[in-house]
């Protein structure tokens, strides 16, 4: 599981590394097969979701976890301001799901966001780059691998 975290820290990393550097520099989006490829080295059986939301994004891939536990997707978008919506969209509904007892992070740059919570024993985090994003919304148990 820890490796499956330094594997999505890469991933995002590669979104938001101007996280802990200042927020200057852009971001390069990974590509659906790179993150694929990534997965499947950590174990992950990688499915295509496209068709389950067609009219609504370019390609859509799930990485489930070995048991099924959780999942981790991938979306890419016709233009960056839908994955702007969608991230948007899905951080207000991690907020309304916060209970009292929550931590939650949140970062900002010049075409990426990043947005995470562990509340009500949830991990929830979505991060977008460009025209792109990872959403998860997992077990707390699990939020070192998706961290």
């Amino acid at each position: 599981m820890k490796k499956l975290g330094k594997i999505l820290a890469g991933i995002c990393g590669v979104f938001c590394l101007a996280a802990a550097v200042g927020c200057a520099a852009k971001k390069e989006p990974v590509t659906a097969a790179e993150f694929s490829r990534r997965m499947e080295q950590e174990g992950y059986s990688i499915l295509d979701a496209t068709e389950q939301f067609e009219g609504q994004v370019v390609s859509a891939t799930l990485a489930v976890e070995q048991s099924g536990e959780y999942q981790i997707e991938f979306f890419e978008v016709e233009t960056e301001q839908q994955a702007k919506i969608a991230f948007e969209q899905n951080k207000v509904t991690f907020e309304s799901e916060r209970g009292p007892a929550s931590s939650r992070y949140e970062n900002n740059g010049p075409n990426f966001s990043v947005y995470a919570q562990t509340s009500n024993g949830k991990y929830s985090y979505v991060c977008r780059v460009g025209q792109t994003f990872i959403y998860a919304s997992v077990p707390e148990q699990n939020k070192e691998a998706v961290k």
